[in-house]
Formats: C-alpha cells, structure tokens, sequence
C-alpha cells in the first residue's frame, strides 16, 4: 500500500517544581506522579482551569491530523515525556465555538460552554467531531464524536465534581488491498466508549488535620463486533501530618474489570490494593518509603517503594533516587485505544515488575531540566504483533521478563511571556526474553517546540518530532519500520475580542511512517478555521 500517512502532535508536560505550604488541603498541592505514557494521555495534564476556583473544567481539544493515530509508543507508567501546552488563547473566555476544514477533507466541529454565574458551583458541557478521509484510498478514513458534560460544587472544607463523557470512534481496516466487492462498512469497526466520574476532597484540614480525598470512576465500551470491556474502580486516600515535617499516607485502590468477547466467553479480573506510606521532609530532604499489599484474585504482592531526594543548591540541582515494584491492571479498553486494528481474539494478562531510577533536576533563571535514568524489568510486556493468519490486524502478546533501560532529558526555556522553547528525548533499550524485537516500539523519541506570542494578535507554534525505527512482524519474523522526521507548524490570528482565525500544516514534509504495519499515516495535511468566543 503505496499511499502516505500522517503525524501530528507533541503535547505537554514540563516537569515544574512546588513548595508545599501550611493549612493547605490535599487538591491545592501538586502532586508528582509518574506519567503514564501514551502521549495523547499528556493532553490530561493541566486539565484545571485556574479561572474556576478549585474546580476543574472541561479543556480544550487540540486538532493535528490525525490526533490519536500517532500515540508514540512509550512505556506505560514508565516515561515522562515532554511537549507544547495543548491550546495557547489569548482572551480569558471559558466558552466558544470552533469550526474549520483540512485538505484531507477533514471537518472540524467544537462546541464549549462553561458556566460560573452560580456562587460555588460551576458546570458546562462540550461537543467534537473531527473525521479525515483519503482520495485514493477508501478504508483509510476515521471519524470521532465526543460529547461530555460536568459539574463541581465547593463547600467550606469539601469539594465535588462529577463528569460523564461520550466517545464514539470509527475506524476502517486498509492494511491491504481490498478487492472492489468489499464494502467498506464490512471492515469498519466502530467504539462506543461512556464513562462517568465522581470524587470528592477537602480543601481545607478538618479538626484531626486529615487531608482526604476520593474518587469512582466507571467505563463500559462495546465495538462492532460486539466485544464489551467495562470497569469499576474506587480510590481513596488520607493524609496526616504527625509530627513537624513527618506525615503519614494511606491509599486503597479497586479495580473490577470484566471483558466478553466475540463468542460471548467473559473474563473478570479484580485489584485491591493498599498503601500505607510515611513521608519525612525536612531542609530540602525528602524521604518516602511505601509498602503495598496487592491481591489480583487469588495471588498476592508486596509492593515496596523507597525514594529520597535531596535539594543540592538552591532547587539549582535536585537529586533522586528510588526503587519500587508495580503490578498494573491491562484491559482491552486500554489497547483498543491505543491500537483500533485489534482483532477480536483477546487475552488479558496484568504486567507487574520493579524500577531503579536516578536523577536530577532543577532551575537556573529562566532555564528548567530534568535528567533520569532507569533499568527496568516488566513481567508480560504487552506488545502489538500482527496477526499470523491476517497481518492487517494485530494481537496483543505479552513478554515473559523484558529489560528496559531508559534515559529520559528534558528541558524548556522561557525567554519571556511572548517566547518559550522546549526540548525532549527518551532512549529507551529493550531487552525482551521471548521475542526477537519489543513491535511497535520506538527506541528513541525526540521533540521541540517553540512558541511564539506577537503582541497578544498572532501566535506561531512549531513542533518538530523525531522518531527511530521501530519493528513489525510478519509471522513472528521482526520487520524494521520507516523512523521519523517530522515538522508541524500552527499559526493563529486574534481579529477581534471575540473572532480569532487558525491555520495549521501537518506533516510538512510529507514523511512516510507506520505507526502500525501495513497502516501509514498522511501525508501533508492542512487545516483551515476560525473561532468564536464568548
């Protein structure tokens, strides 16, 4: 299959540093956790809007052709990578409607609405579509519809907030010629993905000066061939200072998921967790040691969790170093999304393993950097192999013990409000124990960005990525892939208080790349939009 793919987006996150202050609730303090790493997933960060006083909002969507077929391949839970903020406006309107159309005969539609007129409580919903199809070929098309409403409410000392959201995904099978007798509905493969969110938290410490927080969350997602995956899980913590600079951390964690497939076999699978943790901090030292008791069904697994870090000069040089265990739950959710060309034969193993990690980060003026490096071992990696008996889709294989030895840098430089330059790289080196080569994973990924603001009227943003080979396979046979150059550039156009005007190029030079065997991306693409707030 001759015809051209497409990239698209770098995302966000910078990792910052914080200082922790008195008579602060659990929310109001940013917590560092490990990045989970698919990077469409980096768009969740910074999801708050710091217009609605403690409660968190709906974000805007960020549009690059195709947006969630060019998820680069990183680590879950392992890497932290780095890209530009998702959407850069320049008025402090909560709500707008956004339109526009690319060369890929894409149609863009967005709807916003957030309100606030109400004393503690703010709500509002959101709407998206955004589909591209190709000339040439007719199965290399998508489509996607979001619709997603929330509500947050704040008290004296407690905060709620409660979301539902609507995602419906269509994608079609072209990693082969297709004779002209086949339709393209009979290779189609549409997802319907709810889910529903509720958590609770204090803001400020009760009496006993206990911070708590908790949450419950619910998905159910059904495709075309009738393949449900849904999933309950339930969160809670609780934090207490006991001592000056010496607090104490208990977290419970459930997770039940159930899978049918197409033959209407179930699978069911539930997590509890528990994690009592002691935390010292103390004249730029902080120590934490954790150990968590994990039962997955019927086995059960020590968790422990060592991490001191120290402040060297002046948050000019901070060093860490840590050691733990992780035992992840995997659901066909979250490799259907990562990966629509699934087949329909599932099987679920959970991946659990240890990581050794040291690093350091820091500040120099306007100049922020964090350096990492980690070894590895994951018990059942999951991996995307073609299928043997149909290459066009692929089966989720686990590795039985796989080295991992990753060096991440990162760094951003903020010459002023109008101009920010960033920078990422992650090698990462696996050593996978039953296959020849770790499919559909890229040992190095790299990216910049630079953001441009020409006096509050026309934002420039450009974002180059790089990516070396991954592999495919052809029955069970590893087969190198086309790596990556690519360069993206935005540019937007404030015409008045309200009316703003948007224009991207995607893929400027028009790189081949399979982010999947057999599927190649666009190539050049355009949008063209404009935006109304209010």
């Amino acid at each position: 299959m001759k015809n051209k793919l497409k990239y698209c987006a770098l995302l966000l996150l910078l990792p910052m540093f914080s200082v922790a202050q008195e008579d602060l609730g659990s929310t109001d303090i940013i917590v560092e956790k490990e990045f989970e790493g698919i990077i469409e997933d980096a768009r969740k960060i910074g999801v708050a809007n710091p217009d609605l006083d403690n409660v968190d909002s709906i974000s805007p969507s960020q549009y690059d052709l195709p947006k969630y077929w060019m998820d680069v391949p990183y680590e879950k839970s392992k890497l932290r990578p780095v890209a530009m903020p998702e959407e850069i406006t320049l008025g402090g309107y909560n709500s707008y409607f956004k339109a526009g159309f690319g060369t890929q005969l894409s149609p863009l539609v967005e709807i916003m609405y957030n309100d606030r007129n109400v004393k503690n409580l703010v709500f509002g919903f959101k709407y998206d579509h955004f589909s591209a199809s190709s000339s040439k070929t007719d199965f290399k098309r998508f489509s996607q519809n979001s619709a997603g409403t929330y509500m947050g409410y704040s008290m004296k000392k407690v905060k709620m907030n409660t979301a539902f959201s609507f995602d419906r995904l269509v994608h079609h099978l072209y990693g082969k010629e297709y004779p002209d007798s086949i339709d393209r509905l009979d290779v189609r493969n549409k997802i319907r993905d709810f889910q529903l969110t509720y958590d609770i938290a204090n803001i400020k410490k009760n009496k006993s000066g206990i911070d708590f927080n908790s949450d419950i969350g619910f998905y159910y997602l059904k495709d075309e061939r009738d393949i449900r995956d849904y999933n309950v899980n339930f969160n809670a913590s609780i934090s207490k200072e006991i001592f000056d600079d010496h607090f104490v951390d208990l977290q419970f964690s459930s997770k039940y998921n159930n899978f049918k497939d197409v033959f209407g076999n179930e699978l069911s699978n539930t997590i509890v967790t528990i994690r009592p943790t002691y935390r010292f901090d103390f004249a730029g030292f902080n120590f934490l040691s954790e150990i968590g008791l994990t039962a997955d069904e019927k086995l059960y697994y020590i968790l422990p969790r060592i991490e001191i870090k120290r402040n060297l000069f002046d948050n000019y040089a901070i060093a860490s170093i840590g050691w733990k265990k992780f035992h992840d739950q995997n659901t066909y959710r979250e490799y259907l999304l990562e990966n629509p060309y699934l087949t329909d034969l599932f099987i679920s193993n959970n991946s659990r393993g240890s990581k050794l990690w040291l690093g350091l980060k820091g500040s120099v003026g306007k100049f922020s950097y964090n350096l990492e490096g980690s070894l590895q071992q994951v018990k059942r990696l999951a991996l995307f192999e073609n299928n043997p008996f149909q290459p066009e889709e692929f089966i989720v294989s686990y590795d039985g013990n796989t080295k991992i030895q990753n060096i991440h840098a990162d760094g951003g430089l903020s010459i002023s409000d109008d101009l920010q330059f960033i920078i990422g790289m992650d090698y990462n080196f696996y050593d996978p124990e039953k296959v020849p080569k770790a499919f559909h994973r890229s040992g190095f990924i790299g990216n910049f960005g630079a953001i441009y603001n020409l006096r509050d009227k026309i934002l420039f943003r450009l974002d180059l990525v790089g990516m070396s080979s991954a592999y495919g396979s052809d029955a069970g046979e590893a087969v190198k892939l086309n790596g990556l150059v690519d360069a993206n550039l935005e540019v937007s156009y404030q015409f008045s208080e309200y009316l703003s005007f948007f224009a991207s190029m995607n893929n400027i030079a028009s790189q081949k790349h399979e982010r999947w065997m057999f599927y190649p991306t666009y190539g050049f693409n355009g949008l063209i939009g404009a935006k109304f707030k209010y």
